[in-house]
């Protein structure tokens, strides 16, 4: 688990989760996570602040991203927002394996099938997934 500056032994190529959000929102992600799994390793939360400056967040982003092992994926709170907007640009068609709506059970779903797959097939698992998780409470 990653929250800002701290890191931790890492598992030889085991995808990389980086989770990038307006204000701590990821960071929140991330410990709640931590209270239902503890397989956290290579889990990055980035948040962005108003007092940061753009270029110097998302020149630590690409750093992440890049020195993750192939196959790492990057979970946005918003699609469109600031974190998924400058990713995009940098990598254009690159291949920046990312997918907008973050969320708990898309976290915890991310954590398991990475050890499954990665990259594509990943955010695809996990487009389906996360689909499946939004149930309206009223048929409980």
């Amino acid at each position: 688990m990653h929250i800002e500056n701290l890191t931790f032994e890492k598992e030889a190529n085991l995808p990389a989760i980086l989770l990038m959000s307006h204000g701590p929102i990821c960071n929140a992600m991330l410990e709640s996570a931590a209270m239902l799994s503890e397989d956290l390793e290579e889990i990055y939360a980035l948040p962005f602040t108003d007092d940061m400056d753009l270029v110097e967040y998302t020149d630590k982003a690409e750093e992440i991203y890049n020195n993750a092992p192939k196959g790492s994926i990057v979970l946005f709170d918003l699609f469109g927002g600031t974190p998924c907007i400058q990713m995009t640009m940098r990598y254009g068609d690159i291949g920046l394996h990312g997918l907008s709506g973050l969320n708990l059970p898309m976290l915890l779903d991310a954590v398991s099938f990475r050890r499954m797959m990665r990259g594509k097939e990943l955010i695809e698992a996990l487009k389906e997934s996360t689909r499946k998780s939004i149930v309206s409470a009223d048929i409980l």
